[in-house]
Order: C-alpha cells, then sequence, then structure tokens
C-alpha cells in the first residue's frame, strides 16, 4: 500500500543538492507547485538546472503506451486504460504530485520511443532499451526483467533437428523465426540468431497462430509472453514447446528524454523500491 504521508519525490529532491558527472546541479525547492502552461509561450530548453521546473510547469505527467490492448500491462476497461504498467505509472505520477494524462496515439513501440524524442510525451513505458535506442532517448532502471524465451513448433522442431540435440539447433538457429513487428526483438533477434529467417507480425497473437500452425518454427518474446500462449491455451501444450535463456535478459524501462536528467533520477529512485516493480508471478496471477 502507497504510504501517503510519505513526502513527494519532488518535494525531497527540491531540497537536494544532485551530484552528477563533473557538476552540481541545484534543484528549485519550489518544484512542487506546478503552474499550467502559458500556450502562447514556447517550452523553454531544458537544461540541468531547470528540467524539473519544466517538468511541474507543464500541469500534468504525459505518458505513452500504444494504442493496441497488452493485457495485463495497460488495456482498454470501458472507456478507462487500466493495467499494472498504468498503476506504474500513476504511483509514480502521485509521487511527484502531477495529474496523469495517458497518450495512446502511438501505433507501434518505435514509434513511442519517437515521441518521447521528440518531447511529445514525458515517459515512454513498457519500453525496452536497445543499442539503437540508446541514441535516441534515455531509459531508467528496468521496472521488470524476464528471461528471453523461445515458443516452438514441436514437429517443425523435430524437422529441423533431424536427430541433433535441440541445444545444438537453438545455438545456431537457422529456421523461421516470427516476432512482433517494429519493436524491440528485430533487434534482438538479429544480434542472438543471425541465421534465423526472421518475420514480423503485427501482434503476438499473430505469432503464436503461426507457431501453432507451422508457418514458422518459433516465436521469440521473454518468458512472460511464451507462457502466456500455454496459459491462455493449454491444449497447445502438446503441440508447443518453451525453452527460455536464463543469461538474456529481457528488460522493461521507462523511456524519457536525453535532456531530462531529473526525470530519470526519480524515476530510478521509484523503481528501486517495490510499488514500482512487475514480477512474472504477479503477471502471470492476473491472468486468472
Amino acid at each position: 500500500m502507497l504510504n501517503t504521508n510519505r513526502r513527494s519525490f519532488l518535494d525531497r529532491w527540491g531540497r537536494w543538492t544532485l551530484s552528477l558527472g563533473v557538476g552540481a546541479w541545484m534543484l528549485p525547492a519550489h518544484g512542487v507547485n506546478a503552474k499550467k502552461p502559458n500556450p502562447g509561450q514556447p517550452p523553454e530548453v531544458l537544461t540541468p538546472s531547470s528540467d524539473l521546473q519544466w517538468l511541474a510547469n507543464q500541469g500534468e505527467l504525459v505518458v505513452g503506451f500504444v494504442s493496441q490492448d497488452d493485457v495485463p500491462f495497460f488495456y482498454e476497461k470501458g472507456s478507462e486504460t487500466v493495467g499494472l504498467e498504468v498503476e506504474l505509472a500513476k504511483r509514480f505520477a502521485r509521487s511527484i504530485n502531477l495529474p496523469l494524462r495517458i497518450d495512446r496515439s502511438a501505433t507501434t513501440y518505435q514509434e513511442i520511443v519517437d515521441l518521447v524524442a521528440d518531447k511529445k510525451i514525458h515517459i515512454g513505458v513498457h519500453s525496452t532499451p536497445t543499442f539503437k535506442r540508446v541514441q535516441k532517448v534515455s531509459f531508467s532502471h528496468a521496472y521488470s526483467k524476464m528471461p528471453h524465451s523461445l515458443i516452438l513448433n514441436r514437429v517443425e522442431l523435430a524437422k529441423l533437428s533431424n536427430g541433433s540435440r535441440v541445444e545444438t539447433v537453438l545455438r545456431q538457429f537457422s529456421g523461421t523465426m516470427g516476432i512482433l513487428a517494429n519493436s524491440a526483438w528485430d533487434e534482438f533477434a538479429n544480434e542472438n540468431f543471425p541465421k534465423a529467417k526472421v518475420i514480423g507480425f503485427p501482434s503476438w497473437e499473430d505469432v503464436a497462430d503461426a507457431v501453432f500452425s507451422g508457418r514458422v518454427i518459433c516465436g521469440y518474446r521473454n518468458e512472460f509472453y511464451t507462457r502466456k500462449i500455454l496459459k491462455s491455451n493449454p491444449s497447445r501444450a502438446l503441440s508447443l514447446k518453451i525453452v527460455s535463456f536464463s543469461d538474456l535478459s529481457h528488460d522493461y524501462s521507462f523511456a524519457v528524454s536525453h535532456d531530462n536528467k531529473i526525470l530519470k533520477e526519480l524515476l530510478n529512485e521509484f523503481v528501486s523500491h517495490r510499488p514500482g516493480q512487475l514480477h512474472m508471478d504477479e503477471l502471470l496471477r492476473s491472468l486468472v
């Protein structure tokens, strides 16, 4: 339960001097006094000493989710967007004394990164750091970590293996692999399975159907999503097999503008405590 007697992050940080890099940044003690922006005044250029006040002056915290529902993380219920990551965003917004506005204009996770880079939203949620993305935006510490995982068609895998050990076949995987298009998994697939024939699909449900039908040999995402397929359709366990990789971790982080360094530090503080984290067991329980 959230302790409502705790001082907000802005209130506490507003009284500190934060030393980062080569200099000390003085944070304004009046950062919690949010003012409505003047529509006729262009936004000020962010600097280390002004970015926290700039955020307060917006009068709201704008958080981006993609338009396609992803239960249990974020989804429409009636006229409201709800879900476990929505609750994370709400808790963080309350911690910095700003009302939350959810933006679902992005259709892909890459568009979320672009909106953050263009400063059209303050935070991108359900975001995964990759080498290409960190050149455009910054990422907080991870609020959830899950192993990389494959869901495989047993019959098609046996054909590809042709008697070889499964571990050997997967290390040198050269078959067809389904991923979520325009997501971090395109980069992960090319990096971790360079010989695979990667096919992008518009949704994870489409990937699951393609694996089940044998159109592709496997689907590649994190373990929650591979387990979600079998939890949603237990009868498919006869045809499908899950393999996870303990040495490959998929991180969910908050994406923020490179300029907004103090917001990133606030998010890092937030996710360092239990109310700012999501765990596998919690996610699976929410599917019941």
